[in-house]
């Protein structure tokens, strides 16, 4: 409540400060069509308080999708913009993540209204700035991250080398309940892609039996999770010590190596095989790679398994796009609730 409070109170004096001149308005390029655009637009003139001043509007439904990020980068850099604001359900997710390559380019600020994020607000907690009753996705520009990613590198090697040392006799006892339940070596190596698609080796206590490489192309026909992933919740290659492993991510513990090694961080985008990654069906799937892949990640306290690939790529983007020390911070918290009670783990 004293938070709430305190919030109103901070807005409310920041809304008469705009309104008096002593504080700044931010410019923005509004682009969209329809009535979403046409509220929005008619809310920021009548609320001067929210401190958004627009000063290009982008008709999108006069111009071709192939055409519109190029016409809002011209807008961006002739008018100083500092605000990019997409005000348009129907626009395609994949016209909106060029718009949103324009925004990383020109360092300037994304709010998105968007029909493919707005089914994931509630589901992941996504915040978002709402105007006129309507929720904005927000996207920073790039450098107000200032030096979080140096901060957050030393955090993780720090926070994976206590780990090691901590959890040591918990790889002991699972890798002799692996060695003593199946046949085999007690890790399980495959290469993954990583940052700039760049591949790595890396690590998991192994949760199949020898041959479940092999038999990848027999059972594929029971993918679960469609196009560019593959799931199964009865996938007959896991052992028994794999189930309960698997159950509680505890076979994901030897990436604290990776992290260690630098091919990964404690929070970010999970890395796929070359078979997931090979699957891609949309351009901006690849911008997924745009940050080291995590030990944890957003989607995986969101659904984890129960989401398609499609969400999965939309939340990593919005995490790459948002993340920060209290981001990872309430995905941390959230991991720890998400193993214990095994949602959507499988």
């Amino acid at each position: 409540i004293y938070c709430m409070t305190l919030r109103t109170v901070l807005r409310i004096g920041l809304g008469r400060m705009r309104l008096s001149g002593k504080a700044g308005t931010c410019r923005a390029v509004l682009a969209g069509a329809g009535d979403d655009a046409a509220a929005v637009e008619r809310r920021i003139v009548e609320a001067p308080w929210l401190g958004i001043k627009i000063v290009e509007r982008i008709d999108a439904s006069k111009m071709s999708e192939d055409g519109l990020d190029r016409h809002i980068s011209e807008a961006v850099t002739r008018t100083g913009a500092e605000m990019i604001l997409c005000a348009d359900r129907a626009l395609p997710i994949s016209v909106l993540m060029r718009i949103m390559e324009v925004a990383e380019e020109l360092d300037v600020r994304l709010k998105a209204l968007s029909a493919d994020f707005e089914v994931l607000v509630n589901q992941a907690g996504l915040s978002t700035d709402m105007l006129h009753g309507l929720p904005f996705v927000h996207f920073p520009a790039p450098s107000e991250s200032g030096t979080w990613q140096w901060v957050k590198r030393g955090l993780s090697v720090g926070t994976s080398a206590i780990l090691m040392v901590l959890l040591l006799p918990i790889f002991v006892a699972i890798a002799v309940f692996v060695g003593l339940t199946s046949r085999g070596s007690v890790f399980f190596v495959q290469e993954r892609i990583g940052f700039n698609r760049k591949p790595f080796r890396m690590y998991k206590f192994r949760t199949m039996h020898n041959r479940a490489d092999r038999e990848q192309d027999q059972i594929e026909v029971q993918n679960e999770a469609g196009a560019g992933l593959f799931k199964i919740k009865q996938d007959p290659r896991i052992t028994l010590a794999g189930r309960l492993l698997r159950r509680f991510s505890l076979d994901e513990l030897p990436q604290l190596v990776n992290i260690l090694k630098g091919d990964m961080t404690l929070v970010g985008p999970r890395p796929l095989p070359w078979r997931d990654f090979k699957n891609y069906y949309e351009e901006w799937h690849y911008s997924r790679h745009g940050g080291l892949p995590g030990l944890t990640c957003l989607w995986q306290v969101s659904g984890r398994s129960e989401l398609d690939f499609h969400s999965m790529c939309l939340l990593d983007i919005y995490y790459l796009r948002n993340q920060g020390a209290l981001l990872d911070l309430k995905i941390l918290l959230r991991t720890g609730w998400a193993v214990l009670f095994a949602r959507g783990a499988y």
